[in-house]
């Protein structure tokens, strides 16, 4: 499949629309983001929010958001506190990487996790980004080079998270 990875479009209603339909469809409901919440990160950490979009009908296929942050441990004041939001990092907290079932096994999530890696690297002014995942997940972020740096404090939506950081 052919996508196209940009920034998403925070005063499109139909593409934030289609954003809030990925996220309900990717998390069991006490792991989901609110649509205030979604539509805060999108409007508060633009240069941080990636779309993928399906050329060939248009259609919204994933995406990734994160924030940077000065802290370098992930909390569950990550997702809602926007205080945290520091420009220069070092830092920044992937919080969100979803793609639409419809769209899976494609290396969607793949591309959108390389294209924001590099889009940050180049930046050169953060230290890495670190992601939080399920312990089945920690094979698939360590095949970028993230380090597993064993169970997160952050307890989101009651669950276990691993704490992974890649560092540039």
């Amino acid at each position: 499949m052919d996508i196209e990875i940009r920034p998403v479009k925070v005063e499109d209603e139909v593409e934030m629309q289609a954003v809030y339909h990925i996220e309900d469809k990717c998390f069991p409901k006490a792991e989901q983001d609110s649509r205030e919440t979604i539509y805060r990160r999108a409007k508060n950490c633009p240069d941080f929010f990636w779309v993928a979009v399906n050329r060939e009908d248009g259609k919204l296929a994933g995406f990734l958001n994160g924030m940077p942050v000065k802290q370098s441990q992930y909390t569950e004041d990550v997702f809602t506190d926007f205080s945290l939001y520091a420009p220069e990092g070092p830092w920044v907290m992937a919080i969100s990487l979803n793609v639409d079932p419809a769209y899976r096994r494609q290396d969607i999530a793949r591309k959108l996790l390389n294209f924001a890696l590099n889009e940050l690297r180049q930046r050169q002014k953060y230290s890495g980004m670190v992601f939080i995942c399920k312990e089945h997940r920690v094979p698939y972020f360590s095949s970028f080079g993230a380090i597993d740096e064993g169970i997160s404090e952050c307890q989101h939506g009651g669950a276990f998270w691993h704490q992974m950081r890649q560092l540039f």
